[in-house]
């Protein structure tokens, strides 16, 4: 993960005014391991952060207050809890970060993280690419028994459906890595002026899917004969 937070940071930069102090909150900011990436690449973000568990926030809060000068705002909660602060806005952009996967309401998040943000604020996402590219994993390590819970995300997405969500809650895709042939799928997305955007909604073909799934079986099997 450390790696993943790093190459996520240095994404994220490439999209960043040089030599301006940047107002970013890192939503389910987790053990705080972004943060530490975020401050060797660029000295100018003030990083502020939302965590639901009260012991990673702990974790986080510290992690912060060795490593920088400036005031911060944290939230010891839910996401969507945000709405009920004051003043928990205003940022320049927003990192979600293997999170969205995890949340029961992703559309409600995004909204959430919209609202959060200013004109033309910018939003990173990375999640775990696994639909309708190269097989990277066997197929067991994303269906598992009713049995076990080494994973127990409640979503998967592709990259259209990633980019669907997005659009509409607001925001539009500008850079995407190269998904297709790397572990993890990385955007970033800027906020659209809410009068006058309109979604662009690409579904994908639930045959391409539904055969990408049975091609990844027999790859799996092949090699555990």
């Amino acid at each position: 993960m450390k790696s993943r937070h790093y190459y996520s940071a240095l994404f994220l930069n490439q999209h960043l005014k040089r030599n301006k102090k940047i107002m970013l909150c890192d939503f389910g900011a987790g053990e705080g391991n972004f943060a530490k990436e975020l401050f060797r690449v660029n000295n100018q973000i003030v990083y502020n952060f939302t965590e639901h568990s009260s012991k990673l926030f702990r974790k986080t809060k510290k992690i912060i207050e060795k490593n920088s000068k400036n005031n911060f705002k944290s939230y010891n909660g839910s996401i969507e809890g945000i709405d009920n602060l004051r003043n928990f806005n205003n940022f320049d952009c927003a990192s979600l970060l293997w999170t969205l996967c995890n949340c029961i309401n992703p559309l409600e998040v995004l909204r959430v993280i919209n609202k959060s943000l200013k004109k033309n604020g910018l939003l990173i996402v990375s999640e775990s690419s696994r639909i309708l590219v190269p097989f990277k994993k066997p197929i067991d390590n994303f269906f598992v028994s009713e049995f076990e819970t080494r994973n127990t995300h409640p979503w998967f997405f592709s990259y259209n459906s990633l980019s669907n969500l997005l659009e509409i809650s607001g925001f539009r895709i500008i850079s995407k890595n190269r998904f297709y042939d790397e572990n993890d799928l990385v955007i970033v997305a800027k906020k659209m002026n809410k009068k006058k955007h309109k979604p662009k909604i690409i579904i994908d073909d639930s045959r391409k899917v539904l055969n990408f799934l049975k091609e990844w079986e027999k790859f799996t099997y092949s090699y555990l004969k």
